[in-house]
C-alpha cells in the first residue's frame, strides 16, 4: 500500500507531527509525491521493503566490518556490499550499490536509479538533489550558468523614462540578471566550514588519527544522527557544532585509546530545501547547500522581481522572522552583517517593493532607487554613487508628483541645507552638467603653432597673445623640416625619392606599355629627373610659414543680442606695430583665428606662387613668382636656354588646364565604353559575331587608365634657340616648364615592317621615314597616317594633301594606325591626340589593335 501511494505515508508523517517545522517539512515532501507519483508508480517493481530492516541490516554490515588503518590511510583488502541503500531526507542518496573497502565508503553519483535499493520510489525532492549533482555543463543543473531574460519595464520605470527622455534600470537587479555558474547545493560544500556548522543527517565526517593509533575514516551521519568509528563504536553527533564533534569523537575514543592526536573534518555536506516566496524572481523550493546563507540563496534563485523589495528581505523560521536582510548594505557598502545561515524548511519572503525615487543626470551610477525610511536627497546621491566631476551643483531639478494628482518640479542647489531635502516616492532628481563655457580666457586657432585657450586678463591685446611673427609657426613645419625622407610632399614642390626613375611628368597617371614606350619615343633623350607635386595645397595649415598677414579675425559674443560679431584685423600690423590701432583689445570669450594665404582667396599679388622649371636650362629649379612674370622671365631667372636646349620640344603644364583635359578625357571614354560596348555596335559586323568582345573591353580599360598631362603648346619654331623665342605666356601657381636635349631621332610607330626610331636626317620627309620604315604592312591603314610633332601638334594625311612633303623635326614622330574594324572613331582618336599633345590615345590603337 505505502510503495503503490507514498503520499500516504507523508501524509500520516504530518497527522502525528506536534512540530510546526517537521509538519512544514512533511507537507512539502508530500507534495512533491503527489506530483510525482503517476510516473513512479508506472516505474516500480511491484516489491517492496521495509526501511528499517534495510538500515537495520546496513548497520549491521558495518558493524561486522573490521579495518587496519595506518597513517597512509585503511587498506582495501576486506569488503563487504551491502544492499542499496538510499535517505531520502534532506535529498541525500547514494547509488543502488555501493562497495566499502575498510572504512572509506565510496559512492557514485552518476549512477542513479529511478527506485532506491529497498524498492521505495524516489522523491521529487530526491531527483531534484540528484539534479544538483549532475554534471557542470548540464543545463538542468540548478545553478548553471545561464543568462535570464530581463523582465518588461515596471510602471514607474516607464515613467522615469518619459521624463528623463532614457530608460533607467532598478538598482541592483542587475546582479541577478547576468548570473554566473552558482549551484550552491555542491559549490558550497567545497567551502571550509565554520566551526559553529551544525551537523547532520547524510554529512560527511573525516575522523584522523595518529600516535598509538593510526586512523583515517570517512563515514556518513546517518538517519539517527549517529556515526561509526571501527573499535569505537558508534556516536551520536547530529545537532552538534562542529567544534563539539570532535570532543564527541575524542570522549568516544578515550574509551579504547590514548596517547594519540585527533583531527575531525567534515566531507562532503548534505543539501537542504528552503521556500522562496513573495515577490521573487522565481518563487518556489530550492535545494542548497548546508552552508549555503540567505544572500548565497537569492542570488542562486535569481533574486527579487523588479516588484520585489531589496531593502526588506525576510527570513522566516518555525513562524518566527528571524532576521530582515537590506541588500543595499550589502551592494553599496559590502555589509553582510544581516546575512545568516540556513536551515532546512527556512522561508525566504520578499515583500513587494517600498516607495521608489530615480537618479538621473552627472552621477556615478544613475538608477532607480528604492528608499527605506525618511531620505534626503544628499542619501539618495550616495546611493547613486555621488555626483561626477563635472556635475553642476548651482541647480537640481526634483519632479515631484503630488497627492497622486498633480506633478511640479523643484529648483534648488545642491548645497547648505538644501541638500537634506526629504525625498519621496516617485520623485525623479535630476542634476546637470557644469557649462562648457570657459571663464576669463581666449581662444586661439587656425594656422598657429600652440593653438589653444589662454588665460585673459585686463587690458589684453592680440599682441599679447601673439608676441611675435615666430610664435605662429607650427610644430608640423619643424618636424617636416627636419625630417631627412619625407614620406609625402605636403609643401609645392615637396621631392619624394624612392630609388626608382620617374617620368619627367608629374602629372601623367598610370599608362600602359604600349603608352609609355611611344611617350619615350617622342622625348627619348629626356633625363629623368624626381617627381614633385605641383598642386597648390587647399587644406588649412598646409602652407605653415605662408601666414596671412593682412587678415585674421575676432569672434565675439554679443552678450545682449547673443549674436556672434567678427572683427578682422591685420595681423602683421598688429605683431608688429603694438601701438596700431590693429592690436585690438580682447575681452573674456574671444576666439582669435589666424588664416594661411591659401584658407582665402587672397588677390593674386598677395598669394604664395611657385612655379618650376627643369631640364636645359643653366639654373633648373623652383622660383617663386614675383608680380606679373611670364614664361620668359622664368627662363630669364633661370639662367636662359642651355646649348643643347631643345626649345621647340619644351613641355609647359599646368594644372588648371590638366583638369580640364582630364574631364574631356572622362567625357570621350564613357562615350566610347557606350559605343563600343553596344548591342547595336556589336551586331554591326557582317559575320554577326560583334567583333571581339574581350578586344571591346580591353580598349575601354586602356582608355579609362589614361590621364591628362596639362600640356600647352608653346608654337615655338623648331629652329628657337633664343630667350627671345620663348612666348610671353603669363604665369600661374603650379606652372612647370621641361626642356629636353635635342634629340637625334625621329620615331615611326604603328603597322610598318620596321617601327622603330631613326637617324634624323635634316629637311627628310614624312615619305622618307616610311620608306626607312618598310612603308606600312598589309594591315596599315594609309589613309589615316598622322604626324606628332614634338611639340604636341598633330598632322594627319587626312587634313594635308602634301602630307608626304612635310618635313620631319627632331622628336617628331610617324604614325600608321591600323585598319580598324570595329566602330572607333580614329578621328576622335587624332583630334583628342591634337587637343592633348598626348599619344596616350594613339598608344592604345597601336598597342591594341597592331
Amino acid at each position: 500500500m505505502s510503495a503503490r501511494f507514498p503520499a500516504l505515508i507523508s501524509l500520516s508523517a504530518l497527522r502525528v507531527s506536534t512540530s510546526p517545522r517537521a509538519a512544514a517539512g512533511a507537507l512539502s515532501v508530500c507534495a512533491a509525491l503527489l506530483l510525482t507519483a503517476p510516473a513512479t508508480m508506472a516505474g516500480q517493481s511491484g516489491s517492496y521493503q521495509d526501511p528499517n530492516q534495510t538500515q537495520n541490516q546496513t548497520d549491521q554490515s558495518n558493524s561486522q566490518q573490521t579495518v587496519n588503518c595506518d597513517a597512509n590511510g585503511c587498506p582495501s583488502t576486506s569488503s563487504t556490499t551491502t544492499n542499496g541503500t538510499q535517505d531520502s531526507q534532506n535529498g541525500s542518496n547514494t547509488s543502488g550499490t555501493s562497495t566499502t573497502s575498510g572504512v572509506n565508503q565510496s559512492t557514485s553519483g552518476n549512477n542513479r536509479n529511478n527506485t532506491t535499493g529497498t524498492g521505495t520510489p524516489q522523491s521529487s525532492t530526491t531527483r531534484q538533489t540528484q539534479q544538483t549533482n549532475a554534471a557542470p555543463n548540464d543545463p538542468n543543473r540548478i545553478g548553471a550558468s545561464q543568462t535570464v531574460t530581463p523582465p518588461p519595464p515596471t510602471d514607474f520605470e516607464l515613467y522615469v523614462q518619459s521624463s528623463t527622455g532614457r530608460a533607467l534600470r532598478i538598482f541592483g537587479l542587475d546582479y541577478f540578471r547576468n548570473r554566473s555558474a552558482l549551484d550552491l547545493s555542491t559549490t558550497s560544500s567545497d567551502m571550509a566550514a565554520p566551526a559553529d556548522f551544525v551537523v547532520g543527517p547524510n554529512d560527511q565526517v573525516r575522523v584522523r588519527t595518529s600516535g598509538a593509533v593510526s586512523l583515517d575514516v570517512l563515514t556518513t551521519v546517518d538517519r539517527n544522527g549517529f556515526i561509526f568509528l571501527p573499535q569505537v563504536g558508534t556516536i551520536q553527533v547530529a545537532g552538534l557544532q562542529l567544534s563539539e564533534v570532535q570532543s564527541a569523537v575524542r570522549t568516544a575514543m578515550d574509551r579504547q585509546y590514548r596517547n594519540y592526536d585527533l583531527t575531525v573534518t567534515l566531507g562532503q555536506l548534505r543539501s537542504i530545501q528552503v521556500f522562496l516566496l513573495g515577490e521573487a524572481q522565481q518563487p518556489g523550493l530550492h535545494t542548497v547547500s548546508a552552508l549555503s546563507t540567505l544572500v548565497n540563496a537569492l542570488f542562486a534563485s535569481g533574486g527579487p522581481s523588479p516588484t520585489g523589495s531589496l531593502r526588506d528581505i525576510q527570513l522566516k523560521r518555525d513562524g518566527k522572522t528571524i532576521t530582515h536582510l537590506d541588500l543595499y548594505s550589502l551592494l553599496l557598502s559590502g555589509d553582510k552583517s544581516g546575512d545568516v545561515r540556513l536551515q532546512p524548511g527556512d522561508i525566504l519572503y520578499i515583500p513587494p517593493a517600498g516607495p521608489q525615487a530615480a537618479v538621473d543626470g552627472d552621477v556615478n551610477k544613475p538608477a532607480i532607487f528604492e528608499l527605506r525610511g525618511p531620505t534626503s536627497v544628499d542619501q539618495l546621491l550616495s546611493y547613486a554613487g555621488g555626483l561626477t566631476a563635472v556635475a553642476a551643483t548651482d541647480r537640481a531639478s526634483l519632479d515631484r508628483i503630488v497627492d497622486h494628482a498633480r506633478r511640479e518640479v523643484q529648483d534648488f542647489p545642491l548645497t547648505g541645507a538644501q541638500k537634506l531635502i526629504p525625498v519621496q516616492g516617485g520623485d525623479v532628481l535630476r542634476i546637470f552638467p557644469i557649462s562648457p563655457r570657459f571663464d576669463k580666457a581666449v581662444t586661439l586657432r587656425g594656422n598657429v603653432g600652440q593653438p589653444g585657450r589662454y588665460s585673459w586678463r585686463e587690458g589684453m591685446r592680440v599682441a599679447d597673445l601673439i608676441p611675435s611673427r615666430q610664435f605662429l609657426i607650427t610644430r608640423r613645419y619643424y618636424n617636416e623640416q627636419n625630417a631627412l625622407t619625407p614620406a609625402q610632399p605636403t609643401r609645392p614642390f615637396s621631392v619624394v625619392q624612392d630609388g626608382t626613375a620617374l617620368d619627367p611628368n608629374p602629372l601623367q597617371g598610370p599608362r600602359s606599355t604600349a603608352i609609355s614606350q611611344a611617350e619615350a619615343a617622342a622625348s627619348a633623350t629626356a633625363p629623368v629627373v624626381s617627381a614633385a607635386t605641383i598642386a597648390p595645397q587647399k587644406d588649412l595649415g598646409n602652407h605653415e610659414t605662408e601666414i596671412n598677414w593682412n587678415y585674421a579675425v575676432i569672434e565675439r559674443l554679443d552678450q545682449k543680442t547673443l549674436k556672434t560679431d567678427l572683427i578682422p584685423f591685420a595681423l602683421g600690423e598688429a605683431i608688429d606695430d603694438p601701438a596700431s590701432p590693429e592690436n585690438k583689445t580682447l575681452q573674456p570669450g574671444d576666439v582669435v583665428t589666424v588664416y594661411s594665404r591659401d584658407d582665402i582667396n587672397l588677390p593674386t599679388e598677395l598669394r604664395a606662387r611657385f612655379v618650376r622649371v627643369d631640364g636645359e636650362v643653366m639654373r633648373p629649379g623652383i622660383y617663386r613668382l614675383e608680380g606679373n612674370e611670364t614664361l620668359r622671365d622664368l627662363v630669364a631667372r633661370a639662367g636662359g636656354v642651355a646649348p643643347h636646349g631643345y626649345l621647340y620640344a619644351a613641355q609647359f603644364t599646368r594644372e588648371s588646364v590638366r583638369i580640364a583635359q582630364d574631364a574631356k578625357i572622362q567625357q570621350y571614354v564613357s562615350q566610347a565604353a557606350r559605343d563600343v560596348l553596344s548591342p547595336a555596335n556589336q551586331q554591326a559586323q557582317p559575320d554577326g559575331s560583334g567583333g571581339n568582345l574581350e578586344l571591346r573591353r580591353a580598349y575601354v580599360a586602356a582608355l579609362s587608365r589614361i590621364r591628362a598631362t596639362g600640356r600647352i603648346t608653346l608654337q615655338i619654331k623648331p629652329g628657337a634657340t633664343t630667350l627671345g623665342d620663348v612666348p610671353e605666356l603669363q604665369l600661374q601657381d603650379g606652372d612647370r616648364l621641361f626642356v629636353p636635349p635635342q634629340p637625334t631621332t625621329v620615331d615611326v610607330l604603328g603597322n610598318v615592317f620596321n617601327a622603330g626610331s631613326l637617324l634624323y636626317s635634316k629637311d627628310a620627309t614624312v615619305h622618307h621615314y616610311l620608306k626607312l620604315a618598310g612603308d606600312k604592312t598589309r594591315t596599315g591603314d594609309k589613309g589615316q597616317e598622322f604626324l606628332l610633332r614634338a611639340d604636341g601638334t598633330v598632322l594627319s594625311r587626312d587634313t594635308h594633301s602634301r602630307f608626304d612633303r612635310l618635313i620631319i623635326y627632331p622628336g617628331d614622330t610617324v604614325i600608321v594606325p591600323p585598319k580598324l574594324k570595329t566602330p572607333f572613331n580614329i578621328y576622335q582618336l587624332i583630334g583628342l591626340t591634337q587637343s592633348f599633345g598626348n599619344l596616350a590615345f594613339t598608344a592604345v590603337a597601336l598597342g591594341l589593335f597592331n
